[in-house]
């Protein structure tokens, strides 16, 4: 595998750490809509996406219900599974496929030793999980205060940070999923971001024409998100 992978983390390793962590590592597709676990499944590996994005999804009401909102997206810039060192393998959200992309997946038992032997591994997985931590936190309060607009705005921009495009492929109801809202409610903050040029979407696709634009429509939780990652994940260390 190339050294440089394209994960924050995984890139701001020491060499030899990198090596050592990815001679067990299998690069696999991120695919929109697949259950990669379920709450109460024990994950098989670690997960580093290098492009795309996984969502951590919580469901509301009776398990059958379609009610759900997510709690935390992961993409390149962090990892599924940081809680395998304590001893903790099950996630306790539906983890799903968001945006196309790709990631590095590492058996636990690999990772979780070399967690333990490595300094620098362990700085950087213990900060990134304070960091996901402040993530859930500021979603849940964003989902209860912020319109939908500026929440799907802070949402965009969020995913436009882990991809290597303008353009990426959603579907309206696995938005609607995204945001805990009804697709007619996804329809309209869409109608509105884009009447205002700063989106366009058309049959899933959704393209960033005014990137500036989105920031100042987007709530304050984009850009404390953005904070929190920088103060606590140590990647210069």
């Amino acid at each position: 595998m190339d050294p440089a992978t394209g994960n924050a983390l995984l890139d701001a390793l020491h060499p030899g750490d990198r090596e050592h962590l990815l001679e067990n590592g299998r690069a696999q597709d991120i695919a929109p809509g697949r259950e990669y676990a379920a709450p109460a499944e024990e994950i098989p590996e670690t997960m580093f996406p290098t492009s795309g994005t996984l969502s951590l999804l919580v469901t509301t009401g009776q398990p059958e219900s379609d009610e759900t909102v997510e709690s935390a997206t992961v993409g390149r810039e962090g990892m599924i599974g940081a809680m395998v060192p304590l001893g903790i393998r099950e996630i306790g959200q539906d983890l799903i496929g968001q945006v196309p992309g790709r990631f590095i997946g590492i058996p636990t038992k690999s990772f979780e030793a070399r967690w333990h032997e490595s300094e620098r591994l362990a700085e950087l997985v213990n900060g990134y999980l304070a960091f996901l931590l402040s993530q859930t936190a500021i979603s849940v309060a964003c989902n209860a205060l912020h319109h939908t607009t500026e929440r799907m705005a802070r949402w965009l921009l969020m995913t436009h940070d882990r991809v290597d495009t303008e353009s990426f492929e959603l579907k309206q109801e696995f938005l609607a999923a995204m945001l805990g809202v009804q697709r007619p409610t996804v329809s309209l903050a869409a109608s509105t971001l884009q009447n205002a040029a700063l989106i366009s979407y058309s049959r899933g696709l959704i393209t960033i024409v005014d990137r500036e634009g989105l920031e100042g429509a987007a709530c304050p939780c984009y850009e404390r998100g953005r904070s929190e990652y920088a103060r606590l994940v140590p990647l210069a260390g």
